[in-house]
């Protein structure tokens, strides 16, 4: 599998990451990984819009780099050993064909929108529970949880913070909104501010899988406003 795989070292990080030429011979080792999220896109060499997209398609190597189980993988349909693949498994006729397949859907959901960045990335944060925006950052919903959103928003006064803290526990969920909530219960809610202020300078000056951190615990801090 290692020949199969192309390395792109992108201007915006110093990581490198890992874009997979897929074949026969691979794609059930790779595409049926029950930890992985996979996204295929289906093409064959002399197809102009398949040409067209790939800059485009390759972006989501960059967008989506922080994601572990994910993998952004390419098959040439034009090879004879692929269209059992292509062809004879998927029923593939038209190119270029993106098909997601999610750890828990093996196979395979075809895209059929427009060959647009923000809708591909609309598309796989849906399909596979992902926050990215085009810019590889996480969005304004990682790390909150809804159930817990809606009962911060129910209370009026920090008296109640305690039932929320209760109810919490039941749902037994461990998270940064625990650990905000304890602070608040005892030492009040006057750091949340200045806390705010620090991170999003924080979110400015760091990258990777750090900053996926800081915007998740600035996302959560922001419900206890």
């Amino acid at each position: 599998m290692n020949s199969k795989i192309i390395s792109f070292l992108l201007t915006s990080s110093s990581d490198k990451v890992h874009y997979i030429m897929i074949s026969s011979s691979n794609f059930n080792t790779i595409v049926d990984d029950e930890t992985k999220n996979v996204v295929v896109k289906f093409y064959v060499p002399w197809c102009n819009i398949c040409k067209s997209i790939q800059s485009k398609y390759e972006q989501l190597i960059d967008i989506y780099k922080n994601e572990k189980d994910l993998i952004i993988a390419q098959m040439d349909c034009s090879e004879l050993q692929n269209k059992v693949i292509c062809s004879d498994k998927f029923g593939i006729h038209g190119y270029p064909t993106i098909t997601f397949f999610p750890k828990d859907f093996k196979y395979g959901k075809d895209f059929m929108y427009e060959h647009e960045v923000h809708i591909y990335v609309n598309r796989i944060n849906k399909e596979f529970n992902y926050f990215r925006m085009e810019n590889g950052q996480l969005n304004k919903y990682a790390g909150r949880i809804p159930k817990i959103d809606k009962l911060l928003q129910q209370i009026s006064n920090t008296s109640q913070l305690k039932e929320v803290e209760d109810k919490i526990k039941k749902l037994d969920i461990h998270n940064n909104y625990m650990s905000i909530l304890s602070k608040i219960l005892t030492e009040g809610k006057d750091f949340i501010y200045e806390k705010i202020e620090s991170l999003k300078n924080k979110i400015q000056s760091t990258i990777g899988e750090e900053q996926d951190k800081v915007i998740i615990e600035y996302n959560v801090l922001e419900q206890f406003k």
